[in-house]
Order: C-alpha cells, then structure tokens, then sequence
C-alpha cells in the first residue's frame, strides 16, 4: 500500500523527534508498503526531500499545523501540505491531533484508510502550568487539542502508547474495538549499537564526577510537570551521589531550577548538561548509576503514558526511581524493575530518603538491574512492530 505518514515535526536527526515514527516508517517500507513522511521544514536545514532507509521524507510546511498562535500560519501550512499532497495514498497515518483533521480530509479526498495514532491521552494531555499567566493561550490550546481529537470517530484504526490508554479510551469513546498498543520503544540493534559506541563522550569526565560517587540522571524537557524540582530539592538528603538533568530547557524553566539549586547550596551535586540529541541522551544513560523520573499527575496524561525514556532507562538495567503514577505503578511493580515514590502527595525529605536508600544499597541495585535485564527483551521495537504489520494487514479489509 501507498502509506502517508503526517507528522508536526521536522524529524531531523540532530532534533528531537519521535523515534517511534521512523521505526514505523522503516518497518512499513521494509515489508513492501511505499512509505512517505510529509513533516514541517526547519529554515535553518536545507533538505526539503531525502530518502532515508528506502523511505522517503518530505518537509514542506513552514509552521505547525497545530500551532495556536497566529490563524494566518495555521492556514498557510495546511495549505502547503496540501498543494505538496497532489498523489493519492491508500493510507494516511496521522500521528498526534496536529495532524488528524488534515488526514481527514486527505483521506476522504482519495477514499483512502485513516489511522490515528496519538502520542499522549489527548483526552486531557494540556498542562496549565506550561502557560503560566496566560490563561487565554491555555484554554485556546486545550480547546485547539479537544477539537482536533473528536475527528478520533473517522479513524479506522487507532494506535496508543501504552495498554492504559487503550483501556481508557475505549471505554470513554465507546469504541467498537481497543486501540492497538505500540511501546515506545527503540530497536534492539539500535540499544545494542550504542552500548558499544560510548567513545570519548562520558559524562563522568565531563562533570569530573569521582567513580566512588553515583550519577543520578534525568533525560527529557526540562519543564514543570516532570518533577526536576522535586529531585533537586531532595538531594540534600542523598549522600554519596549527584543528580544530572540532561535536556532542552522549556519556558525558561531552568532559570527556577538553578534557583532551587543555589538556594540548597547544591552547587557540585547538581548539573545541567542543555541540548543533547537523542543518542547522545540514551549513551548518557548508559553510563548512569540511577535513573529517576518523577512526572507529576497534573493531568491524566502524566499517570496514563508510558514515556520513550521509561523504555531507554530499562534497556540500560540501570535501577529506575519513578513517580507512583498509574502506569508506572504497574509496570514497576509487575517486573521488579526500581522503586516508586509519591507524587500524589510531595514530601521532599521522605523523597529523599527513599532515594539515599537505594543508592547506598549495591545488593538491591543489582537485583534490580537482573531484573532488568531478564525482562527488556520483551519491550523492545521488534517485538512491537509484529503488531503494526497486524494492523495494516487488517487494514486491507475493512
């Protein structure tokens, strides 16, 4: 089949950007579907089309399609994807709501199969926090992702990121079958590749971080909801470690970080390495000790997704320290793979402790990491893209 992947991202590798799409991608073409990525152009790059692993990309929108900022933007890049879009597809295959409204009407156009796949429970995936004052950007955004999402009832497949939002949105759409699930999660070759390919990057010399000194590490934005704060604040309650958040800064939410820091006299115990890509943020991980992520349940989103970091840090068979949100409850619980503390109910110096405890005991740090390691086979891309071939197989007949 003739596959049209509409996604709101420039899907440059030296970006962030959604592996998911591209593991999609490669497997869909690999199996004999003609696969093409329409995707916004970035004016500092220069490739408006490539090829990449038989697959071909096209960047040939100036904004994004779900901006909230200007109508004018809005309507010019639905309009460039369309003039770019003049071939008929047999599937168009929309990722997030950005997308889905266009796909649509492309679908209709060419009385092709639509497949919605969103990244997050779109249900209630805005946060206030990341408006602040702006209450009218807020409301408008979350209205924009409320709109968009209702178009969910012209998809004929839907695909989530973990088993909880299939369960809740089957049952809060009353669907006529769950949602297929599809971690989001990397190739096995792909962990493999860089567990080898660490070089001279180590994050150990970079901070000059003793070897008798255990690295606590975060990957991701640096924004609100994630529980950086949480972390930091807690640190003056861990001996024997330092803490690195390692990512992009959103809303300017560095500069209250290193607040925080300066405020604890954490200077020393607490770094910040900015931008990396997404390699070099997954060999960061390897060569950690700990891994936290403290997501705070600000909206159901929070408790109901499994993040691409949760799958990174168990590939590692680095011991996790995770926010006791719904999913990750679940998952920790069920596979024995780190620890749980409560964000439901923030209590820094209990946080803290929690945290101590387990860095100063090697005994369960390698059971842990054994666990680990008997497990993350099991939630790696080639197991998942079983389940995508699946559902285009099916596709054909509906």
């Amino acid at each position: 089949m003739k596959v049209a992947i509409l996604i709101d991202n420039p899907m440059y590798s030296d970006l962030p950007h959604p592996i998911r799409v591209l593991n999609e991608a490669e497997t869909l073409a690999e199996n004999g579907h003609d696969v093409t990525i329409f995707c916004k152009r970035e004016k500092d790059y220069c490739e408006k089309e490539e090829v990449y692993s038989n697959i071909k990309l096209v960047r040939c929108f100036d904004y994004f399609l779900g901006t909230s900022e200007l109508i004018h933007n809005y309507i010019i890049s639905h309009m460039q994807l369309l003039e770019t879009i003049t071939k008929k597809y047999d599937v168009y295959h929309c990722h997030d709501t950005n997308t889905l409204p266009i796909g649509y009407i492309l679908s209709k156009r060419d009385n092709a199969k639509l497949i919605f796949e969103p990244h997050e429970y779109f249900l209630d995936q805005i946060c206030k926090e990341w408006y602040k004052d702006n209450l009218l950007k807020y409301n408008l955004t979350k209205n924009l992702v409320e709109a968009r999402g209702k178009y969910f009832k012209y998809a004929d497949e839907i695909i989530v990121v973990s088993d909880t939002i299939a369960e809740k949105l089957y049952n809060k759409l009353q669907l006529n079958e769950k949602p297929t699930v599809l971690y989001n999660t990397r190739k096995k070759s792909d962990f493999e590749l860089m567990m080898k390919n660490q070089g001279d990057i180590g994050i150990r010399k970079k901070f000059d971080i003793p070897k008798n000194i255990k690295i606590l590490f975060f990957q991701g934005y640096l924004e609100p909801a994630r529980g950086i704060d949480a972390i930091i604040n807690a640190m003056k309650y861990v001996d024997n470690a330092v803490f690195i958040a390692a990512g992009a800064d959103k809303y300017s939410y560095r500069d209250e970080l290193e607040k925080i820091v300066k405020r604890n006299g954490l200077e020393g115990k607490v770094f910040f390495t900015g931008f990396e890509t997404s390699e070099r943020l997954l060999q960061y991980t390897y060569q950690a000790d700990v891994l936290l992520y403290l997501g705070k349940p600000i909206i159901k989103n929070m408790e109901y997704t499994l993040p691409n970091k949760f799958f990174d840090y168990l590939y590692s068979c680095k011991p996790m320290i995770l926010s006791d949100l719904y999913v990750f409850r679940e998952m920790v619980n069920r596979n024995k793979i780190g620890i749980t503390v409560d964000m439901h109910n923030i209590n820094i110096n209990k946080i803290g402790n929690k945290i101590n405890e387990l860095v100063n005991d090697d005994v369960l740090i390698t059971k842990i990491s054994d666990n680990m390691k008997r497990v993350r086979n099991e939630y790696t891309w080639e197991k998942q893209e079983k389940k995508l071939l699946e559902l285009y197989e099916k596709l054909k007949y509906k």
